[in-house]
Order: C-alpha cells, then sequence, then structure tokens
C-alpha cells in the first residue's frame, strides 16, 4: 500500500509538472504571435524581458513600407500603345507565323523571318513584303523614337550569289533594303534610324537543322526606349 501511494504521488506529481509548462509554452507562443503581429503590420515594437515571451525582438529589423513604383512617362504610355496596335496587327493578319513581337528592356521589337521578305541569299524586299512594312511604318510613325534595323542569317556560306562576300555582308544588305523602304515609301526620317549586321553570328537556336536555320534568318525592328540609343553611339 505504501508503494502504492507513493506511485500515485508521484505521478500525480508528474502531470500537475506537465501542465503547469504547457500553460508557460502557451503563454509564450502567444505573446510571441502578438510580437510578429504588430512587427508585420508596421507598429513600434517595444523590448520586452526575455523571460515573459521567451524571444527578444528588440533588434529586429522591421520591413520598409513597399514604394510606389515610379508613373509611365507619356513616351512609355506610347510604347505600351504601339506594342498593343502592333499584337492586334499580327493576330488579325495571321501573320504568327511569319512575324513575332516582344517587349524588351531595350525597346518594342518585331521580327521578320527572312521568308516574308526576302529570297533565299536575297537582299531585294519581295513584293509579298510591301503590305506588310506599309503597315508597320504607319504604326512606326505614331512615335517618336530612334529604330535600330538588324539583320541576321544562319550559318550556310553564300553560295546563291556573288553580289555578297559573307552572311556578314548579307545580313546588312537586308537590314538597308527595310530601312530604304521605310524612309523612301512611308517617310520615317533617316536620323531616326541605323542599320545593324550580325551575320551568322547571333543565332536564336543552333543552326542543327532546316527549321532552326529558317529561323536564324531574321529582321529585327527595333524601337529603342528613350536613352537606349546613346550606348550603341561611338563616342
Amino acid at each position: 500500500m505504501i508503494t502504492y501511494s507513493d506511485l500515485i504521488t508521484l505521478l500525480l506529481i508528474f502531470f500537475v509538472v506537465m501542465y503547469a509548462m504547457s500553460e508557460v509554452e502557451k503563454s509564450k507562443f502567444n505573446s510571441l504571435i502578438e510580437s510578429l503581429h504588430n512587427a508585420f503590420q508596421m507598429k513600434t515594437v517595444e523590448s520586452a524581458p526575455t523571460d515573459q515571451i521567451g524571444v527578444d525582438v528588440s533588434h529586429v529589423k522591421l520591413p520598409h513600407p513597399a514604394t510606389k513604383p515610379e508613373p509611365k512617362t507619356e513616351n512609355e504610355k506610347q510604347l505600351d500603345e504601339l506594342y498593343t496596335k502592333l499584337q492586334n496587327y499580327i493576330q488579325k493578319h495571321h501573320l504568327t507565323t511569319k512575324m513575332s513581337l516582344v517587349n524588351l528592356p531595350k525597346g518594342v521589337q518585331i521580327t521578320f523571318k527572312d521568308s516574308i521578305l526576302f529570297d533565299l541569299g536575297q537582299a531585294e524586299l519581295k513584293k509579298q513584303a510591301f503590305p506588310v512594312l506599309k503597315d508597320v511604318g504607319g504604326l512606326l510613325k505614331t512615335v517618336p523614337n530612334p529604330i535600330s534595323i538588324e539583320g541576321y542569317t544562319d550559318d550556310f556560306p553564300i553560295v546563291y550569289t556573288k553580289k555578297f562576300r559573307s552572311n556578314w555582308e548579307l545580313s546588312t544588305a537586308r537590314a538597308q533594303s527595310v530601312l530604304r523602304y521605310l524612309q523612301d515609301r512611308k517617310g520615317l526620317k533617316p536620323e531616326r534610324m541605323r542599320v545593324v549586321g550580325y551575320g551568322e553570328y547571333h543565332p536564336k537556336v543552333p543552326n542543327d537543322s532546316e527549321a532552326h536555320r529558317a529561323e536564324n534568318r531574321r529582321v529585327n525592328i527595333v524601337v529603342l526606349r528613350e536613352g537606349e540609343d546613346e550606348k550603341g553611339k561611338v563616342q
């Protein structure tokens, strides 16, 4: 009986201690939750004794209020509108397999596959290119931004014509043909435009199949954002 009484007493004491510890942990947890809530609500957190909540939050750095984005300039709004108009034009005329559009940090980039503009190895614009360039040129006149016209080829050596010694010259001549059309037929100011020929040296995809080579043969018209034109000028 004495042994049994001692056992019951020890069990009672054990459960009393466990209950007391659980109450303490609950208090600590609730205090911690309240402190974190105040921190995220951008309230001032006063340093509390560590023996009350178990965590010293006096050194916690509160997050800075989120800064509001700067309002768009009038020119940025014009570029956004141009992008929307070009996107609608491509979809309306079912040109998604011939043209693509992307909004880059440097500007709005229109990409033409060479098949819509040129015959293989040639730099003279095809007749079917005129309506497309006419419409795109009209949209380009709605913004004052500088324009970079960039020519690219695949890695096949020049064998179809003797006019060009290399793909580099071919890519530049193609970009120049687009520039002349936009200047002569659409009246874009020449001081707005520049021509770049990249040849075969900046492929989008590896030149390991005919489909990939066709994708690498392209001409980009990039409507540059304000300040981007200065990066391309020789000092």
